[in-house]
């Protein structure tokens, strides 16, 4: 079985321009059309819709707005191109559509073909206020409240905050939907 940047040797890759947030649509409509594409994504803890808590893994181009197209090593047909739905442009220079490197392809390939994914515990945390271990967070809520502190590990929906008490410091647990970063 080959992989994504095996293949990539085999394709002329150019940086094709598409709307915004129609990435993925687009990739469909290439692919569909027999066009090798490629599109670095990222996938995020997200809600479904504002009336439910829980969250679901939602994906996210890397690169907003470009699809990595591969052609043949025949010079690709720009007006049979252009003519698919959503391709508005492709990248270049003074109107010339400008091949990209095949190495660099072949790098992007293999560091992004199985996405980035975030980290399980933030399907628990306060959207677009996320944080990671190391991180100073404030805490909401309780005899706590304000109080910005260290998050010294994350164990599923609970984090290991610092607090200094009664003159020494105590690692305490709290649900991280009680913390947002400071």
């Amino acid at each position: 079985m080959t992989t994504a940047a095996e293949a990539a040797q085999n394709f002329h890759w150019f940086a094709l321009r598409v709307p915004p947030q129609k990435e993925q649509v687009a990739q469909l409509i290439l692919r569909r059309n027999g066009l090798a594409t490629f599109l670095p994504v990222r996938r995020e803890w997200r809600r479904r819709n504002k009336y439910t808590k829980t969250k679901e893994l939602r994906t996210y181009p890397l690169m907003p707005r470009y699809v990595f197209t591969g052609f043949s090593k025949r010079i690709p047909m720009w007006f049979d191109v252009f003519k698919l739905p959503l391709v508005t442009g492709v990248v270049g220079i003074s109107g010339k559509p400008m091949k990209l490197d095949q190495d660099g392809m072949e790098r992007i390939m293999r560091l992004y073909q199985n996405a980035i994914d975030a980290p399980k515990e933030q399907k628990w945390m306060e959207t677009h206020k996320e944080f990671a271990e190391g991180d100073n967070v404030q805490i909401l809520g309780g005899s706590f409240d304000g109080l910005v502190v260290p998050v010294l590990g994350m164990d599923g929906p609970n984090a290991k905050v610092l607090i200094s008490l009664f003159g020494g410091e105590r690692s305490v647990n709290i649900a991280v939907d009680q913390l947002v970063a400071a």
